[in-house]
């Protein structure tokens, strides 16, 4: 029964493990990042990485802000989402702001009651507003990691359209043997590219 968010990861943040827990009844969102960068370039390495979520119980939130998440991640990398349970949020369970770094998992979720009081959204949802330079064991590139989604249960009901929105350019997503249920299917539009869609159990709106 907090008015903001319950937790907020910031600037230098590594390994945070957030693990059998439960949020409820929270004003903004349950789990957010937010990283600092010099405009794009994010070689400083001042983001969350390797951030570990799982095994959490996450409804009603958003009671006041209605654009929050579960998981709301922005300017953060490498994080995995697994085996959590969410549902009764106002819009995305799970939000990407953007696609920093990437190398994401988000695996074992069962996800429902989501866009509650939104709509024209996923209830995972991705965005990719401008290419950040990251320090990858390569060295430095724009191109992030893939994300890959795989093996969650995702009603898409309520408002929500597809399972997994990938909006805005979001490339480099990949979502595979995941069960959506009252979902449209694969979204990529306004630039996407090289994501994947393969193996999942969709089964649309019958109204």
């Amino acid at each position: 029964r907090l008015d903001g968010n319950a937790i907020m990861l910031s600037s230098y943040n590594r390994h945070a493990h957030i693990s059998r827990s439960e949020f409820s009844w929270i004003g903004d969102g349950a789990m957010a990042t937010w990283g600092d960068t010099v405009g794009y370039d994010a070689t400083n390495g001042h983001q969350p990485r390797n951030s570990m979520v799982e095994n959490n119980v996450i409804s009603n939130i958003g009671l006041y802000q209605k654009q929050s998440s579960a998981w709301g991640q922005s300017k953060a990398m490498q994080s995995i989402i697994r085996n959590n349970v969410i549902f009764n949020v106002p819009r995305a369970a799970i939000n990407f702001n953007d696609g920093l770094g990437g190398g994401n998992i988000i695996e074992g979720n069962v996800i429902f009651n989501t866009c509650r009081e939104s709509g024209d959204h996923g209830a995972i949802n991705s965005w990719d507003r401008m290419p950040f330079l990251v320090d990858h064991d390569s060295g430095p590139s724009f191109i992030p990691r893939p994300t890959y989604t795989r093996k969650n249960l995702i009603l898409a009901n309520y408002n929500a359209a597809q399972g997994f929105d990938n909006d805005d350019g979001s490339s480099w997503y990949y979502t595979y043997s995941n069960v959506f249920y009252q979902a449209d299917g694969f979204k990529m539009d306004y630039g996407g590219t090289s994501s994947s869609f393969a193996g999942n159990l969709v089964y649309g709106n019958q109204q």
